[in-house]
């Protein structure tokens, strides 16, 4: 039998439009208790990538890549902000913090 994990959403996140090749961040949105999550989820419209970072940086295209209808999971660790940049297309990235329920 496999063991599945399962995760709540129960605070808002934050969703980005990105313009092209240009990266946007920011702090890493708290969960409903207003806690660090220990994961986060990345959801795009089009290809983008993502980067979990300790302090304000710039995600680049050779971090993890996000593809449509993929979601990535991430784990946040010791990281307090996070990166996203697009492929050459604009795009909406949404960004989740997951409660462990």
């Amino acid at each position: 039998m496999r063991n599945i994990q399962s995760f709540s959403v129960a605070a808002p996140g934050v969703t980005h439009t990105t313009t092209i090749s240009t990266a946007v961040g920011g702090t890493i949105p708290t969960t409903a208790g207003g806690l660090k999550p220990r994961l986060l989820r990345f959801c795009a419209t089009a290809t983008a990538y993502v980067k979990l970072l300790p302090a304000a940086g710039n995600a680049a295209t050779t971090d993890t890549m996000v593809q449509p209808g993929a979601p990535v999971i991430l784990e946040v660790g010791g990281n307090t902000n996070y990166s996203v940049i697009d492929d050459g297309t604009s795009c909406k990235v949404n960004v989740v913090p997951l409660e462990d329920s």
